[in-house]
């Protein structure tokens, strides 16, 4: 049985501060999340637990920031989610396990003006992780193994991918011999895509980054390391319209893939 996390605050710069520690209740429960403020952050800890988020808001000029841990290798850390919402400001989950969202379907997980994933597993590689007016974005997995990375982002506003919170790269994946750890990120709408970090699949994997309806803008490395020499690179700007807006813009940057 889940242990449940029903929050909300009033008024202004009114924080939600919590920590679950598995450990101690039960060990097998997990931590399932509601929460809103008016005027401020959340932040929430999970120590050796999977956390199902219903809904998390921080309203006003709040941040969202979601941590799991799992000391005991238990394979605990999971993140699932339905809504995270910091509109014009930054959301923020590092995972020990993976981040998925709660339904396959086109409904949006996340809502911010940044937004920040660091998972072990898999970041939306069971169930994509959409999101909505985000401009700026960094996800990173390192498991050894098929730890994909699959986002997608629906705005008008151009997007960055971009190291946040003192990472220098803006997507990264590691994956292992024969094992893929692929990375695709699909923006819809009117915005365009400046790759500003690195891009990069180390192990085995191929990447594909689409722009629906404008350019794409390459600025940083992009390069798909593979041991079998199947890793590929995809980079598709205007998929859908042809209004002449779909360029693709290398500036100092070096794509590259095993397969040349």
């Amino acid at each position: 049985e889940a242990v449940a996390l029903t929050a909300a605050t009033e008024g202004v710069n009114s924080d939600i501060n919590f920590t679950f520690n598995g450990t101690n209740a039960d060990m097998a429960d997990d931590l399932t999340v509601t929460a809103a403020t008016v005027d401020g952050d959340i932040n929430i800890i999970s120590n050796d637990a999977d956390v199902v988020v219903t809904s998390i808001v921080a309203n006003g000029d709040g941040n969202v920031t979601l941590t799991t841990t799992d000391a005991g290798d238990d394979d605990d850390g999971d993140v699932t989610i339905t809504l995270i919402a910091a509109v014009d400001e930054m959301i923020q989950v590092d995972a020990a396990g993976s981040i998925n969202a709660a339904a396959i379907d086109d409904d949006k997980e996340l809502m911010a003006d940044e937004v920040d994933l660091d998972a072990v597993d898999g970041i939306g590689e069971t169930s994509r992780i959409d999101m909505e007016d985000v401009t700026a974005v960094d996800a990173d997995t390192t498991l050894a193994g098929a730890a994909s990375i699959n986002l997608t982002n629906e705005g008008d506003d151009d997007i960055t991918i971009v190291g946040l919170n003192s990472d220098v790269d803006g997507f990264q994946t590691v994956g292992a011999d024969g094992v893929a750890a692929d990375i695709t990120f699909a923006q819809t709408g009117d915005g365009a895509v400046d790759v500003a970090g690195a891009i990069a699949t180390n192990v085995e994997g191929s990447i594909d980054i689409s722009v629906e309806m404008n350019q794409l803008m390459v600025n940083a490395d992009i390069e798909a390391l593979t041991a079998t020499n199947d890793g590929t690179i995809d980079l598709d700007a205007n998929s859908v319209w042809d209004n002449e807006m779909g360029d693709i813009i290398i500036g100092g940057a070096t794509i590259g893939s095993q397969l040349g």
